[in-house]
């Protein structure tokens, strides 16, 4: 690691960080469309029916950013640009869905279990956009 690298770990982790993840996902294309892939598909398929899904512009043209590099399965390496816009676009997605959160809490209940199951979905939507912002490749094993 180089001193350049090492101040930037101290000083701006969060920029490292990104830097890192831009850097995987264009050296793993194929994971990390596999791995966004799974984050479209829960949006899609298991938070739909409770409503939970991109309500803000923002979080709508994320999910279209995301799902088009999903489909692509990772057949050409995006540029680093692209890799940025990537992980723009889950920051993006992760405050829409953050917004969510709040009405979802004040819903449930001890013996509500439609809206516990919906604060569920919703927090593992959540757990997939902050795993993927800190993507460092196919998993080992």
């Amino acid at each position: 690691m180089s001193i350049a690298e090492v101040l930037n770990q101290l000083f701006r982790p969060a920029s490292f960080n990104a830097e890192k993840t831009v850097r995987a996902i264009v050296a793993h294309p194929e994971a990390a469309a596999r791995d966004f892939n799974g984050l479209i598909t829960h949006i899609n398929n298991r938070c739909h029916r409770y409503g939970i899904g991109c309500r803000g512009e923002d979080g709508l043209r994320a999910q279209v950013n995301l799902d088009k590099f999903a489909r692509s399965k990772g057949a050409a390496a995006p540029t680093e640009g692209q890799a940025k816009l990537l992980l723009n676009s889950l920051k993006s997605l992760q405050r829409d869905l953050e917004r969510q959160r709040g009405p979802a809490r004040l819903a449930s209940g001890p013996h509500d279990s439609w809206n516990n199951d919906r604060l569920s979905q919703l927090n593992k939507a959540l757990e997939l956009t902050r795993s993927l912002q800190h993507f460092r490749g196919p998993a080992k094993g």
